[in-house]
């Protein structure tokens, strides 16, 4: 974030603010990550910021990171006035374009050079009819065309504003460093301490190449070591010394926590975005758009708001979710080219105002999954909304490639979402703890036993109380390894040794076909009475392993999006049996207890997320 003509980062007297450059593809990005930035041909010039064409080619920035949502700032920050900017040269011209919300681009703007330079201004209306502005360059002989220094600034004062970066890592050494790296490479008048908080066995500082990303940081970086407690400890963990008071008790200097997964591709022009935002006056939270690192050009969402009576996560109406942003511009999807407000942002990144977490506590002790949730529903209680905005945004695995609906973690699925609920959620949850209930008969129907099993365990730690959450959450890495060994036992259930189990290669991927599909009478008539015996293994793929698919099965191995085969699933009647009284036992409990539970867990919640009981649970960790 730049303050322009009048001085520095947190000068009361700046006019302009730039809030966005227009830059080439950040050379870190993942493979094939072009289109997010530029449609059109461009020539190396040694500085993002330079926008080099050949001769008789055509750049446009109607893309993801390129275009300028001015509708979006005007709703983030409550500021009018805007204005675009650029040095123009070479042989060309430079055309500024606008559509509005009912679509349909209109011409803006044009400048045109023939061997000379010039500078290129034009004033935005950030609440006029164009909601979206991008600019494009097109070149002619003899030399081409270039720009830079192109920005978009917003008027008005700034406030101060100072960053600590937070990212909790387990064994990812060599991703955590590239996190490193970009940060290293952000406006040091942005961001002013970087806290890594280590949980694994492997250190980020044994990795090559830390001695120089750590030198570039110098005193900003700091690095934690500390039994794992999960995604919730660590981050809390780095929260409490970012906000750590001063030696003479008044609040410390940071006035923002950026918290930030540690396997992301981060470019560090999108913390400068969030940074002005922060500076020209958005008092909420800033989360980041999740783009797939597998697929770079595919955004998987805007943000999610949460369902208020199933309690579970949804696109918004106004959302957009599995988009390829290489196949069209952006201009021509509205809800990719407007700002989002949603429910909460995932921790992959996320911009939180410090004085929130002073004033309303750190984390939920969660270990894992729902307390970014929970974050945003308690900042939405105090009237800090969380935005979303085009162009700030990370690229990370997203969930659909990974197994963690049906792996160890559905216990943390379970608890913390129940939890979540009871602090946020409705008065009478029926169609809430229904909802858990069938999905944890859901495992048993599609033999996936030990994830019903950890279900159930969920469903009877949040009936155990607040008092229970803090200890598990103080056990730590124990208690995962413990639920991992029996997910690994109870996975498969007892197999019939008269029916084959499958045959799969020693290494490599393998090849998965899709099942027919059974109707639900004959899939829960097979989980739990009876049906003709399957005499064949069926490899199938994770993102089918559904009631429909694997309800007419038997024998039935999961392979991950990788080709990686998964342990088999064989069918087990007498436990699924046992599993589903159980399962139908517990939801009734929590129904009638649900009242009790609830004021439970809203008269803890202080004590649990203050600085002090972290303290104490990662002292017993």
């Amino acid at each position: 974030m730049t303050a322009v003509p009048g001085g520095g980062h947190g000068d009361e007297d700046a006019t302009w603010t730039v809030v966005q450059r227009g830059l080439v593809p950040d050379p870190h990005a993942p493979a094939g990550a072009d289109p997010v930035y530029v449609r059109g041909a461009h020539l190396p010039a040694g500085r993002r910021d330079v926008l080099s064409v050949p001769p008789g080619s055509t750049l446009g920035l109607d893309t993801y990171a390129g275009g300028f949502p001015a509708h979006g700032w005007h709703e983030l920050t409550g500021r009018r006035q805007g204005r675009f900017r650029a040095q123009l040269a070479g042989h060309g011209s430079l055309r500024l374009f606008g559509v509005g919300p009912g679509g349909g681009r209109r011409l803006l703007d044009e400048w045109q050079v023939a061997g000379t330079s010039l500078t290129c201004e034009a004033a935005l209306r950030l609440d006029g009819p164009d909601e979206w502005v991008w600019a494009e360059l097109t070149s002619g002989a003899p030399s081409g065309v270039c720009a830079s220094a192109l920005t978009y600034e917003v008027e008005g004062p700034v406030r101060a504003v100072s960053i600590g970066a937070v990212i909790t890592t387990l064994d990812r050494p060599d991703f955590c460093l590239a996190v490193l790296a970009a940060l290293a490479r952000v406006d040091p008048g942005v961001l002013d301490r970087v806290v890594v908080v280590d949980h694994g066995s492997t250190p980020v500082s044994q990795s090559a190449g830390f001695a120089e990303v750590a030198g570039r940081l110098g005193d900003r970086l700091a690095l934690i070591s500390q039994p794992n407690l999960g995604g919730s400890g660590g981050f809390s963990r780095g929260m409490a010394d970012l906000l750590a008071p001063g030696p003479d008790g008044s609040a410390g200097a940071i006035t923002h926590v950026l918290l930030l997964d540690d396997d992301i591709v981060l470019d560090p022009e999108v913390v400068e975005r969030a940074a002005a935002a922060a500076a020209l006056g958005h008092d909420g939270l800033v989360g980041a758009h999740m783009l797939y690192s597998s697929a770079p050009t595919m955004l998987h969402s805007t943000g999610e708001v949460i369902d208020p009576r199933a309690f579970i996560w949804r696109t918004p109406p106004d959302g957009a979710a599995l988009v390829d942003l290489g196949e069209q511009p952006a201009s021509s999807v509205p809800a990719v080219r407007r700002s989002h407000v949603v429910d909460y942002s995932g921790w992959w990144m996320c911009l939180v105002p410090a004085d929130l977490l002073r004033d309303s506590g750190l984390s939920m002790p969660f270990f894992i999954k729902w307390d970014d949730v929970e974050l945003g529903l308690r900042a939405r209680k105090l009237g800090r909304r969380t935005r979303t905005l085009p162009g700030i945004g990370v690229w990370h695995v997203p969930w659909v490639d990974k197994d963690t609906a049906v792996d160890w973690q559905v216990f943390y699925l379970t608890r913390n979402r129940l939890v979540t609920a009871a602090l946020h959620g409705p008065a009478l949850p029926l169609r809430l703890v229904v909802g858990v209930a069938a999905r944890a008969a859901e495992h048993t129907v599609t033999m996936a036993y030990g994830a019903a099993d950890l279900a159930l365990e969920g469903l009877r730690a949040f009936g155990a109380g607040p008092e229970a959450l803090v200890a598990e959450q103080s056990r730590g890495l124990g208690a995962v390894r413990e639920r991992q060994e029996r997910f690994l036992r109870t996975t498969a259930g007892e197999p019939d040794r008269s029916r084959p189990t499958p045959a799969l290669p020693d290494e490599g991927p393998v090849a998965a076909s899709v099942p027919e599909r059974s109707s639900l009478g004959g899939a829960l008539l097979r989980a739990f009475v009876w049906a003709p015996a399957q005499r064949h293994t069926t490899l199938v793929p994770l993102r089918d392993a559904d009631v429909a698919r694997l309800g007419g099965l038997d024998l039935a191995t999961i392979v991950s999006p990788t080709g990686q085969p998964h342990p088999a699933r064989v069918r087990d009647r007498r436990l699924a049996r046992r599993q589903l009284w159980a399962i139908g036992t517990e939801t009734a409990r929590v129904l009638v207890r649900w009242r009790r539970l609830r004021a439970d867990y809203r008269r803890e919640s202080t004590t649990m997320t203050s600085p002090q009981a972290w303290d104490g649970m990662v002292r017993a960790g």
